[in-house]
């Protein structure tokens, strides 16, 4: 008769057989809304972050390469770089990515100038709408692109992120004492950012802001009111599209708002475990979250050398 250590060394190969398959033939990648452009048809394999711009998206594997799917008609998709990265961010047609040594690789479109990055090193990037910006490892930020309503002209200080709007001329960042700080264009309002400290900050759509409270609250500033009408509850992560936006909650839980129309509807919102989403405009990405093999064998091994009365009492049954 099999003992209970039995069973659990058994569970340990099906798991490490399963988890093996899942990882070479499947992905974790979930996209909803519209899909003119193919941004729905999501990459096969195993990804950390995502990014989705305008009608295009990017993911982040764990081994630091990008995929990159969807619209390409200025190379956003065919000349995403090889290489290993820590960060990625899709603008309007515009790619902008954080490389392991700090330095930045930008592709798509440059009809403003936005894929010729400084040099130095950095820690944070954002693509924006003809415009990017990234965070300097010294907390500062720059700017490069279009500058007709002032997004490129950021202010000085020290800055923990940076949140350039995919649709619009203006940006938004966390000054290192969890305040907040926009430029740009303020016809929507953009730049009467709420007061208080946050940890995340994401400028959505054509003229409006979320934010992510230090109490993981969401708050939301601008046009359209709708939204504005954020969700209530805790959250540790956000992001803001054209007329939706989503929040990640603490257990992995997805929660969206806005206009709630379409493919792109609250309805429509996939449920499970993620660890990473991105809105962009009238669709969005998101990454489920996948355990650890080794946390998931560890714990078998674990109660594979249980002892003690439960061990004793089922193994004698």
């Amino acid at each position: 008769m099999w003992s209970f250590r039995h069973l659990i060394m058994s569970l340990i190969a099906v798991v490490v057989s399963t988890l093996s398959c899942a990882v070479s033939a499947e992905t974790n990648l979930v996209a909803w809304g519209s899909n003119a452009q193919g941004q729905l048809n999501v990459p096969s394999g195993i990804y950390s972050s995502v990014s989705a711009g305008y009608s295009f998206a990017l993911a982040l594997k764990a081994d630091g390469s990008i995929s990159a799917w969807g619209a390409d008609n200025y190379g956003q998709v065919s000349n995403a770089p090889s290489g290993e990265f820590t960060a990625i961010s899709a603008g309007y047609i515009s790619c902008l990515a954080l490389r392991t040594d700090g330095t930045l690789a930008a592709w798509g479109d440059n009809t403003f100038g936005e894929c010729n990055v400084p040099d130095g090193t950095f820690s944070a990037v954002s693509a924006g709408y003809g415009c990017a910006a990234a965070l300097r490892t010294d907390g500062t930020l720059v700017a490069w692109g279009n500058n007709s309503e002032g997004q490129t002209s950021v202010p000085g200080g020290t800055f923990k992120s940076v949140a350039m709007s995919t649709e619009y001329r203006w940006g938004v960042g966390i000054r290192s004492d969890g305040s907040l700080s926009a430029w740009g264009d303020n016809y929507y309002g953009e730049l009467s950012v709420p007061s208080g400290t946050f940890t995340q900050v994401s400028a959505g759509g054509i003229g409006y802001g979320t934010a992510l409270r230090t109490d993981g609250t969401i708050t939301a500033w601008g046009w359209p009111t709708g939204m504005l009408v954020v969700p209530s509850g805790t959250f540790v992560g956000i992001s803001s599209g054209v007329d939706e936006g989503a929040g990640l909650t603490a257990n992995g839980s997805l929660v969206s708002w806005g206009t709630d129309t379409g493919a792109l509807s609250n309805s429509h919102t996939p449920s499970g475990t993620f660890c990473s989403v991105s809105e962009g405009n009238y669709f969005a990405v998101a990454a489920l979250a996948v355990p650890e093999p080794s946390s998931i064998i560890s714990f078998l091994i674990g109660l594979s050398g249980l002892t003690g009365f439960a061990w004793k009492g089922w193994a004698s049954r």
